[in-house]
C-alpha cells in the first residue's frame, strides 16, 4: 500500500513543526530559567505555583503593615517614658509637701508646679505620629484631651493584622494610661492641689497612695508597649522567613536546573537538525511512490 504524496509531505512538515516548537521551548527555558511558564506547561506546579506568589504576596503586605506601625509604637514608647517621668514628679511633689517643715508658701509653690506637671501631661497625652494621635483610639484625627485633661478619644485600641488571624495593638488610649474621668491624674493632681493649699501634711500624705497607683498604671502602659514592640519584631521576622519560603516553593516548582535546560536545549537542537537533514535527502513531492 503507497502512501499518497500529499499525506508523506504533510506529516514531513508537521515533524519539522513539532522539533521547531520543542527548540523554541527549550530555547524559552533557557533563557528565562523557567520550566512552566503557562498552566499546559505542567498544570499541578503552575497552580501551586500561582498559590506560592500569593503567599508571598501576602506576607510582604504584612511585612509592610509591621514597618508602618513600629514607629507609631516607638513615639509611643518614648511618650510613655516621659509620662512616667512626669508622674514621678508628681509623687516627689506630694512627698515633699507631706513633710511639715514646709511653710504655706513653699505648699503654693508646690501648687503652681502642678499646673505646669498637668499642662506636660495634656502636651504628652496628644502627641502623635505623623497626623494621627496615638493616644486617641480610633478617634485619631482629633486631639483627645483638652486642657484640663479631659478624655474625648475613642475607648478602643487600633488594631492591625501582622499575620493570618493575629493582630497587633497600636498603642493604648488615653483612659488605658491617665485613667478614666475623675478617677484619672489630672483627678489626683486637683486633689493634691486641694490638699497642699490646707497646708496640713498630712492631707497631702493621704494622697501618697493615690499617686502610687497613676504611676503604676503608667509603668504597666509603657512595659505593655515594650511587649507590643517586641511582638512586632517577631511578626516581622515571621512574614520575612515566610515570604523566603513562599519564594523557595514556588522556585522549586516552576525554575529550570540550568544543566537541565542546556541538556534539553542541545537536545532540541538536535532532533530538529535530524528532522530537516531527513527531509533534504527526500525526493520532490510528485517523485515519491512514481514508478520508472
Amino acid at each position: 500500500m503507497r502512501v499518497a504524496d500529499s499525506t508523506f509531505y504533510a506529516s514531513m512538515k508537521a515533524n519539522l513543526g513539532v522539533r521547531r516548537d520543542a527548540l523554541m521551548r527549550a530555547q524559552e527555558q533557557a533563557l528565562s530559567g523557567l520550566r512552566v511558564t503557562k498552566p499546559s506547561d505542567d498544570p499541578y506546579s503552575f497552580t501551586q505555583a500561582r498559590a506560592q506568589t500569593a503567599e508571598q504576596a501576602r506576607a510582604a503586605s504584612y511585612e509592610r503593615t509591621i514597618t508602618n506601625s513600629v514607629p507609631s509604637l516607638q513615639i509611643t514608647d518614648t511618650t510613655l517614658g516621659d509620662v512616667e517621668n512626669v508622674v514621678r514628679r508628681i509623687r516627689d511633689i506630694a512627698v515633699l509637701g507631706a513633710n511639715d517643715t514646709l511653710n504655706a508658701n513653699d505648699r503654693n509653690n508646690l501648687v503652681q508646679e502642678l499646673d505646669g506637671l498637668r499642662d506636660q501631661l495634656v502636651t504628652l497625652g496628644n502627641s502623635q505620629s505623623g497626623e494621627r494621635f496615638i493616644f486617641a483610639g480610633y478617634r485619631d484625627a482629633v486631639a483627645p484631651f483638652d486642657a484640663a485633661g479631659l478624655y474625648s478619644g475613642d475607648t478602643t485600641v487600633q488594631q492591625v493584622e501582622v499575620a493570618r488571624g493575629v493582630t497587633l495593638p497600636l498603642g493604648l488610649t488615653g483612659e488605658q494610661i491617665f485613667g478614666t474621668a475623675g478617677n484619672d491624674i489630672f483627678s489626683t493632681i486637683t486633689n493634691l492641689q486641694t490638699a497642699l493649699a490646707s497646708n496640713v501634711g498630712t492631707n497631702v500624705g493621704d494622697l501618697i497612695p493615690e499617686v502610687d497607683t497613676r504611676l503604676e498604671l503608667v509603668r504597666t502602659s509603657h512595659s505593655q508597649i515594650g511587649i507590643y514592640l517586641n511582638a512586632a519584631d517577631v511578626s516581622e521576622s515571621v512574614a520575612i522567613r515566610n515570604q523566603d519560603l513562599a519564594l523557595t516553593a514556588r522556585s522549586k516548582l516552576i525554575d529550570n536546573d540550568a544543566a537541565d535546560a542546556y541538556t534539553d536545549l542541545v537536545r532540541a537542537q538536535t532532533a530538529l537538525s535530524a528532522a530537516i537533514e531527513i527531509a533534504a535527502q527526500l525526493p520532490p513531492p510528485g517523485l515519491v511512490g512514481r514508478s520508472r
